[in-house]
């Protein structure tokens, strides 16, 4: 009887290891989430195509290879280009940034993000010095915060009338 006492009394030190265990893991990852938590938000930009193009755009935020406004020179890589899904004509495609909450553009030099369009058909044919050179874009809108809140993040290439005050090139309208 006292062997079968300690026996029980091992499985119920194991059973409570093994609890203690689990109950310690379960802290250290609430503990570490806590801890890695990003303090960066996410701003989504949806971009629609409301035209006949397949089109590539180019969010102008800087990094490597990168360009950021005021500089609106085609001075990037076109590999960056390559890198974003084409816009097939009535889709629409959700890109983003990410940046401290209420600090939507300070990393930028001035309070506007560019955004550029290419037609594929342009990438496909032309050289990426051709299209530097002769600066072969369909539309590049120059827009503050502001202008983003106005359309709640919501981009169409054609621009809509909503987007008629918006600095942007070539013009609105023409």
């Amino acid at each position: 009887m006292a062997s079968c006492r300690i026996f029980i009394n091992k499985i119920n030190i194991q059973n409570m290891r093994k609890k203690m265990s689990i109950l310690l893991i379960c802290m250290v990852i609430i503990i570490m989430s806590k801890s890695c938590e990003n303090p960066l938000t996410r701003f989504p930009v949806y971009i629609f195509n409301n035209s006949g193009l397949h089109l590539y755009h180019y969010l102008a935020l800087g990094g490597e290879g990168g360009i950021m406004y005021p500089d609106t020179t085609l001075s990037f890589d076109r590999d960056v280009l390559m890198l974003k899904r084409i816009i097939e004509p009535g889709e629409s495609y959700g890109d983003s940034f990410a940046c401290e909450k209420g600090e939507e553009f300070s990393f930028l030099p001035r309070d506007t993000l560019s955004i550029y369009f290419f037609a594929k058909d342009t990438i496909d044919k032309y050289s990426w010095d051709d299209i530097k050179t002769k600066y072969k874009i369909v539309q590049r809108y120059d827009m503050s915060v502001d202008d983003f809140k106005q359309l709640h993040y919501r981009i169409s290439y054609p621009p809509t009338v909503a987007m008629k005050n918006i600095k942007m090139y070539p013009p609105y309208g023409r």
